[in-house]
């Protein structure tokens, strides 16, 4: 078979592929997530700025994991401060 006779038959299954498969669609609840505790806990500008932009991307919700040892009013705590605890509301 001819170079020219293959590639044409090459790109007409691919067009005929193409055609057959339907749109993208998303599951329902599909949600998506990113990782970035460098951005969020690094007390920078930068961080701030990312949140305000999720929120005017649509995002309605945002999970930050973050170590205790760094972030407790002291080393020995155990009890969360009033300042914390309202955080979490």
């Amino acid at each position: 078979m001819k170079p020219a006779r293959i590639l044409l038959l090459l790109a007409t299954t691919a067009a005929a592929v193409l055609a057959a498969t339907g749109p993208a669609r998303a599951a329902a609840g599909f949600e998506v997530d990113i990782e970035d505790e460098r951005l969020l806990l690094s007390g920078s500008l930068e961080g701030q700025f990312a949140a305000a932009s999720w929120k005017d991307l649509g995002v309605k919700e945002v999970r930050v994991q973050a170590h205790w040892w760094q972030i407790a009013p002291s080393a020995k705590s155990t009890n969360t401060s009033s300042e914390m605890a309202a955080i979490g509301r």
